[in-house]
């Protein structure tokens, strides 16, 4: 692909960003602004799962939480700005300019009536100990970032939107695991080229372009979250709740 941006051809820059430490994000995106003129996709890919029992981040929030959620969101507010001028220029695809948050699997069910947990979304409670709490930690965060990616469709309909479940892949997301979920995860994995095959339909597809806030299944399919996701974002406006919750927790480091 042609290089459209400030300087070199061809170039790949390295940023370090530790998305758990909320201190240093604002130094990072600060750091791009300088250097790029423009953003045309942005994924928000991080991913903990099942961290040990206890895990928190710099800022001292469960680690699956600040990591997936609260990290990108605060990122994203810094890059929104560059994102909406470039969406605006006259030489852009209307719908070409993309933020596209990871998601998950179908299953095990996400927790809480809309898939949070809203009065103990870091799942303190002792339903939560053991193995269960530290899968569903993570289910919880990343039907966040679905949520989330609605709920930026409805405010900067400028950006198209996407979350995206990239399939269980082979990857070492699961190596705080015990070594029976491991041996699971791997034998029902697939190459990680497709599970990028979804992550390049939500950032370059045409029809997610017509379907803003949308979900992506494997592999690039438009798909739907589960039902008490969709519920909730339609009838209890989850995606205006979550993100006055993660506004509220990041707002010290704007």
């Amino acid at each position: 692909m042609k290089r459209r941006s400030a300087d070199g051809d061809g170039v790949v820059k390295f940023l370090n960003l530790d998305l758990s430490d909320l201190q240093g994000i604002k130094k990072t995106a600060e750091a791009f602004l300088a250097a790029e003129t423009r953003l045309d996709v942005i994924w928000h890919n991080a991913g903990v799962m099942a961290p040990p029992e206890g895990s928190v981040s710099k800022q001292g929030h469960e680690l699956s939480f600040a990591t997936n959620v609260l990290g990108p969101f605060l990122l994203q507010q810094f890059l929104t700005p560059i994102l909406i001028k470039t969406a605006e220029s006259e030489d852009v695809v209307k719908g070409s300019v993309r933020t596209c948050w990871a998601a998950s699997v179908e299953f095990p069910d996400p927790p809480g009536e809309d898939g949070i947990v809203w009065d103990d979304w870091a799942l303190s409670a002792s339903e939560y100990s053991g193995l269960n709490g530290r899968v569903q930690r993570y289910v919880q965060s990343k039907w966040a970032n679905a949520i989330l990616a609605t709920e930026m469709a409805k405010r900067y309909p400028q950006i198209v939107s996407a979350s995206f479940n990239p399939g269980a892949i082979k990857t070492d997301l699961t190596r705080h695991a015990p070594g029976i979920l491991k041996s699971v995860q791997g034998f029902l994995s697939y190459p990680v080229r497709l599970g990028a095959l979804t992550e390049l339909q939500a950032g370059f597809g045409g029809e997610v372009a017509e379907y803003n806030g949308c979900y992506l299944i494997p592999w690039g399919k438009i798909g739907s979250p589960v039902p008490k996701v969709v519920e909730g974002i339609q009838k209890r406006a989850s995606g205006e709740r979550l993100w006055n919750l993660c506004d509220g927790l990041v707002k010290e480091f704007y």
